[in-house]
């Protein structure tokens, strides 16, 4: 905000540092997510069709 609202230059470079570091985690947040995701497909397509129609509840 200080940097866009109130043109504070001296502090560019620490706003691009942060943006950096915040794409980084994200990524990483990111690619995470996809192999708990690759692993959970995984294990649903090991599912036999027959539980899919039986009541768990008993």
């Amino acid at each position: 905000m200080a940097v866009v609202n109130s043109g504070a230059r001296h502090q560019v470079a620490e706003l691009f540092d942060l943006a950096v570091e915040l794409e980084d985690q994200v990524f990483g947040l990111m690619t995470s997510q996809e192999q708990v995701q690759n692993t959970l497909s995984q294990l649903t397509a090991l599912c036999p069709e027959s539980l899919s129609y039986a009541d768990l509840d008993d």
